[in-house]
């Protein structure tokens, strides 16, 4: 199956990842190496972290280069074009802070600190970032199978289409302002299909029209940027280390890193273990606005300071990760106990009486989608429950949803007020994390 990213850099653009800031992975790699690394301004990566993808693996690294998070996914193609790591790091709210869209299996968006904001799909085929000009924010458009979906940076999704036939297949997509109202419209090629182009209006999934031939040509931004990144090779990077635009430049010869100040003369090197880099950025690791180099080679990432000497190094083994499922209680509001405490308290108490539930589907498929279960209940004299309903359920499991509702009923809660019946609604986060040995527990 075909599994392509595009970032596109275009009049709808969001963000556009600068090739001056970063190395792109080597034409080979092995799996175990570090094929990407994402840190400093150019990213909108915060301060004190950066961030290294494996071929299925992201890991966000902290001061002193420990992690901090890390996300396992499943590939899902050959080759993609779009994104060699499966990976964009991406500002799709536009509040300055990048966040970290994952395209592999599933396809889903964490914020810097390594929390869920959102699951897009399953699996995806392709996936598009492009601008929403009117928030000055960005939408995510996923296409699997016969089937377009595009989501708001907020987890919203906006607007779904499906065809008919399984084999009509949406491909190659591009984007521009076809109905005149300064927002970005989406075409594509359909496969199989008489009339082979759609337009849809890109904001609210209103059909403009079929036909047999494209209006916006289909370029492969996606391909041109990771070839444009690959051509660095992770050979040189510009740098500025206090700050004061001064540019000294890192240049990669013969498997030594040197770096030359502004007026050519050699600060410093650093010679790299095994020869080859595979990515370098500048990046605020210890938060107090002293950059450093962080260099990728091989497995391992080495943070540098300015007379390229080393400050801390460190090696990633996705060998380490354990998948584990997290609850948390996001609300819970209730009516006609005598003690509200206690009720909190009982619900927080058997979270993990639910968590069983999650975590059998988890086990049982490797991913699980992440997000909110909504419910309303109420209770007997004694505090047994009378009945409980299901509000939301974004996980969108029959079998998890029927464990929730099953265990709910089963609760015994606090005794509500002399003689009345207690009430209660909850919302509750299912999410699953990947932990590494190592890694910083905060």
């Amino acid at each position: 199956m075909r599994n392509k990213t595009f970032l596109l850099s275009s009049l709808f653009l969001a963000v556009a990842v600068s090739a001056s800031a970063l190395a792109g992975p080597p034409a080979t790699h092995r799996s175990r190496d570090i094929v990407r690394l994402y840190g400093g301004e150019a990213h909108k990566v915060p301060k004190g972290n950066i961030v290294a993808v494996l071929a299925n693996t992201v890991f966000i690294l902290g001061e002193k280069l420990a992690i901090q998070k890390v996300f396992r996914f499943d590939p899902v193609h050959v080759a993609s074009a779009g994104a060699p790591d499966h990976v964009e790091v991406v500002d799709l709210d536009a509040d300055g802070e990048a966040e970290i869209l994952i395209t592999g299996k599933p396809t889903y968006v964490v914020d810097m600190k390594g929390e869920p904001k959102f699951h897009v799909a399953d699996r995806c085929d392709e996936v598009y970032v492009y601008k929403h000009t009117v928030e000055a924010k960005s939408l995510v458009l996923c296409s699997a199978g016969n089937r377009v979906q595009v989501w708001r940076w907020d987890g919203q999704r906006l607007w779904e289409m499906s065809f008919a036939k399984k084999s009509q297949v949406p491909t190659r997509f591009s984007f521009k302002d076809f109905d005149g109202d300064e927002q970005p419209d989406v075409e594509f090629e359909l496969l199989r299909a008489r009339k082979a182009v759609y337009r849809v209006a890109g904001a609210a999934g209103r059909s403009i029209g079929e036909y047999s031939e494209r209006e916006a040509p289909f370029e492969d931004l996606g391909a041109r940027r990771a070839k444009q990144i690959q051509s660095e090779l992770a050979s040189k990077l510009d740098v500025d280390f206090g700050g004061d635009g001064k540019i000294w430049k890192v240049v990669l010869d013969g498997g030594t890193l040197r770096l030359f100040d502004h007026e050519e003369g050699v600060r410093g090197s650093f010679k790299v273990p095994g020869g080859k880099v595979s990515g370098m950025v500048l990046a605020d690791m210890g938060g107090g606005g002293k950059k450093n180099l962080v260099v990728a080679h091989g497995a391992s990432v080495t943070l540098l300071d300015d007379a390229m000497q080393v400050v801390a190094a460190a090696t990633i083994d996705p060998k380490s990760i354990a998948r584990s499922t997290h609850v948390k209680l996001e609300a819970v509001h209730f009516q006609g106990f005598a003690e509200m405490g206690a009720v909190q308290k009982y619900f927080l108490d058997h979270l993990d009486d639910l968590k069983s539930c999650y975590n059998a589907r988890l086990k049982k498929d490797g991913v699980a989608r992440q997000g909110k279960f909504m419910v309303e209940g109420a209770t007997r004299k004694d505090g047994s429950v009378s009945k409980v309903e299901k509000v939301f359920n974004a996980l969108g499991y029959g079998d998890v949803e029927s464990c929730l509702l099953g265990r709910l009923k089963r609760w015994r809660l606090p005794e509500p007020k002399e003689g009345t019946e207690g009430s209660f609604s909850a919302t509750i986060f299912f999410s699953w994390r990947d932990e590494a040995r190592g890694m910083a527990k905060k």
